[in-house]
């Protein structure tokens, strides 16, 4: 797996559940990273949790976004395309591409 696709935020105990949490979240990455990358079209986080079957939770979902687009976590394998469309709660959401 790519080291840069395995970063997550240490929120678990260190004695625990660290290995268990990087394995999810570099997996949710990837799985995220994946599907934009063989789908050229923009999708908002609540797309990709329901493409995803529910199975990771929403908040899980935007962290993944959120880490691979920001250039201070060394990664910007994605871009916010500054298109919005309404969510699952009626709010609007940004949607995110490939880079």
């Amino acid at each position: 797996m790519d080291p840069q696709l395995s970063i997550y935020f240490d929120t678990v105990p260190l004695d625990t559940g660290l290995a268990e949490a990087k394995l999810k979240a570099g997996k949710l990455n990837r799985l995220i990273y994946d599907y934009l990358k063989s789908h050229s079209k923009d999708y908002t986080p609540s797309e990709l949790w329901i493409i995803l079957n529910k199975v990771y939770p929403i908040t899980s979902v935007r962290r993944s976004l959120t880490t691979m687009t920001r250039p201070e976590y060394g990664i910007e394998l994605l871009k916010m395309t500054g298109k919005k469309r309404i969510g699952m709660y009626g709010s609007p959401e940004n949607s995110w591409e490939i880079r």
